[in-house]
C-alpha cells in the first residue's frame, strides 16, 4: 500500500503523537472536533480531509491548531512541535553543557592551576563554547580558565626570567 504525502509542517508529528498517548484516531479527532458544543465555540465543522492534511503536516492555518489542540486538551505550543523532537538551538545548549562540566572536572583534578598554558585550540573550544550558551556557568568557567591561563603565563615569565638571572651570575 502506497505512503500518504506528508508536509513540512512539525505539528503533523506533534499532533499524530498526541493522538498516539491518547490512544485516538484521526476519526475520533475529527469527532470531537465536530462535537456541538466545540462546533458553538469555534464555529463551523471540521472536514476529515482537512484533519488528514494537518496530521501529516501540510499548511494550515493557527486557528485550526488551536482548536485541534483544545480538543486535546493541550497547550498550543504542544501541537506546534512534537515533544519527543528536540531543537536544535537545545541540543547545542545540552552540549555545551556537557563539555563545561568535563572540562571543570578536569581542571578541579589537576589543582589549582594547569601545568601549562592552554593550547590555541583549547582557548578557540571555549569561546566556541561561551558562544554556544548563553548559560552563566559557561561564562563563569571561561573567565577562570582564562584568569588561570594568565596566572600561568605570568609564573612561566618568571620562571623563565630568573633562569636568565641565574645564568648571567
Amino acid at each position: 500500500m502506497p505512503q500518504s504525502k506528508k508536509g513540512d509542517g512539525p505539528w503533523g508529528e506533534a499532533i499524530q503523537y498526541w493522538l498516539d498517548v491518547n490512544k485516538l484516531t484521526q476519526a475520533d479527532l475529527l469527532r470531537l472536533l465536530n462535537d456541538d458544543e466545540f462546533v458553538k465555540s469555534y464555529g463551523k465543522p471540521m472536514q476529515a480531509k482537512t484533519v488528514s492534511r494537518i496530521v501529516r503536516g501540510f499548511d494550515t492555518q493557527t486557528r485550526l491548531l488551536r482548536r485541534i489542540a483544545a480538543a486535546l486538551q493541550q497547550p498550543l505550543d504542544a501541537v506546534l512541535v512534537a515533544p519527543g523532537r528536540m531543537l536544535a538551538n537545545e541540543k547545542r545548549a545540552q552540549l555545551a553543557r556537557q563539555i563545561s562540566e568535563e572540562v571543570l572536572r578536569t581542571l578541579e583534578a589537576r589543582g589549582v592551576a594547569p601545568q601549562e598554558p592552554l593550547h590555541p585550540k583549547r582557548q578557540e573550544l571555549l569561546e566556541r563554547i561561551h558562544r554556544l550558551s548563553s548559560d552563566e556557568s559557561i561564562s563563569n568557567l571561561v573567565s577562570l580558565v582564562t584568569k588561570m591561563e594568565e596566572q600561568e603565563h605570568v609564573a612561566t615569565s618568571t620562571r623563565h626570567a630568573s633562569k636568565k638571572t641565574s645564568r648571567r651570575k
